[in-house]
């Protein structure tokens, strides 16, 4: 054998192995990407599903607002993305619910409420007079598409 033929089998050995590392490296490679689209795919599936739960969710919230001199409102607003059925709302002085509604004087309820859509509102009208507590507890309790008796306890401030 001759220099030419040893740099034939080297040329040869060279390029299997340089086939080989290629290979290699195409099926690493793609390995990687696919456990990327893996995890990729588990987080817009979590996404998705989380945003489904939200679009069955209602959430009731309250202010307190001043209409006239001494003459105040709760207002009672849907802040959710969907509808809210059977709104209660409780009046507490602490948050030990042991002391209800008697704490304000109400002139006006209208609860409980059949149905809130999303970004309607009630309002409960109140006065308020020498000795009417400044700060109070609102629990709001309503059903929705997610679940039923969900609840939220604020403490409000009157203005």
């Amino acid at each position: 054998m001759d220099s030419v033929d040893y740099l034939g089998i080297i040329g040869f050995i060279i390029s299997i192995i340089s086939l080989g590392f290629a290979i290699f490296i195409y099926f690493n490679h793609d390995k990687k990407i696919k456990s990327q689209e893996v995890l990729i795919n588990e987080y817009q599936l979590k996404t998705h599903q989380e945003a489904e739960t939200e679009k069955k969710k209602a959430l009731i919230k309250a202010n307190i607002i001043k209409k006239n001199k001494g003459s105040y409102a709760i207002k009672v607003f849907n802040s959710g993305n969907s509808i809210a059925k059977n709104i209660r709302v409780k009046i507490y002085l602490d948050d030990k619910e042991d002391t209800e509604e008697d704490i304000l004087s109400i002139t006006e309820n209208p609860f409980p409420f059949a149905m809130l859509s999303p970004h309607d509102n009630a309002e409960i009208s109140f006065m308020a007079f020498y000795g009417t507590p400044s700060t109070f507890y609102v629990k709001t309790m309503w059903d929705d598409l997610f679940d039923t008796d969900r609840e939220n306890i604020q403490l409000l401030h009157r203005p």
